[in-house]
């Protein structure tokens, strides 16, 4: 929602597509279906758009979809929000790697938590297991606010997550950032000093979720190209990076359209296999 409001004025206030108003719609309802069954009802016409994460992919995955992939017409990505590995002070760990020789001394006895059980959250950490080759409890829970607050109410010692989840309590100190399961690391307040799971020695375990934008059915090319043009417009302009990037956690990633169907088809392999993999 926060970032389909600061599209929606960085395109009016630029004049973008012309006088035309801009309206940002939530139709949230039955595990977000609402709002596909919503799209889809709007199919070829490219004044309806849908702004979604990883989850596009993974219902479809696991049968729980009303739609397919191919309904639903990519037409840029603007960030990617990273998973993330956080810690209680508590536990008197102080890197990832701490985290890593304590699960390995303990296999399958430190709880951790994060959202659902076929998430990004999830699918991060089975990623980090593997390369790292340990093995927690996993302990699903339904939201980022929940997994925050069983991670600071003690339910578990540890937490996987978007920075967004977790980043009042690491400015505090409740929680300690052990990785960003980036390439990058993040520049403001508590990001910089999280290091990446990259320069943790672990290339192969970086994860994330795209945050996108789609149409129901196809788009021509010329409507495809100002489509383009105004996303990557919205990520150049630096209200978008200040009150969205920044504040949640998040990097920079503009894909054009065949940039992101590309990256798209890779995540699907990506989630199917680590899904089949973990029994989901």
């Amino acid at each position: 929602d926060t970032q389909a409001r600061l599209a929606a004025n960085i395109v009016t206030d630029a004049g973008i597509f012309g006088n035309e108003p801009v309206a940002v719609l939530n139709r949230g309802g039955g595990g977000s279906q609402e709002a596909f069954t919503f799209m889809l009802s709007h199919a070829g016409d490219p004044h309806y758009l849908l702004t979604f994460q990883a989850s596009l992919i993974t219902y479809v995955l696991l049968g729980e979809a009303q739609y397919e992939l191919d309904d639903f017409t990519p037409i840029a990505n603007v960030a990617q929000d990273p998973t993330m590995i956080v810690a209680r002070p508590d536990t008197g760990w102080k890197t990832l790697g701490d985290l890593i020789a304590a699960a390995q001394a303990d296999p399958g006895q430190i709880n951790m938590g994060g959202g659902g059980v076929s998430g990004p959250d999830r699918m991060g950490l089975i990623t980090l297991e593997k390369a790292a080759d340990f093995k927690i409890n996993y302990i699903p829970y339904s939201g980022g606010g929940n997994i925050h607050r069983a991670v600071l109410g003690g339910e578990i010692v540890a937490a996987a997550g978007n920075p967004s989840d977790f980043m009042a309590s690491l400015e505090s100190g409740d929680l300690i950032g052990l990785a960003l399961m980036d390439t990058k690391r993040g520049e403001v307040g508590p990001m910089a000093d999280i290091p990446t799971t990259v320069e943790l020695g672990f290339p192969e375990a970086v994860f994330g979720t795209f945050r996108g934008w789609f149409a129901a059915g196809d788009i021509d090319d010329e409507t495809m190209a100002v489509l383009e043009s105004s996303f990557k417009a919205v990520t150049e302009h630096p209200d978008f990076k200040e009150k969205y990037v920044d504040r949640f956690g998040m990097r920079l990633d503009y894909m054009d359209h065949t940039e992101f169907a590309e990256y798209l088809d890779g995540r699907v392999a990506v989630f199917s296999k680590i899904l089949k993999e973990a029994g989901v």
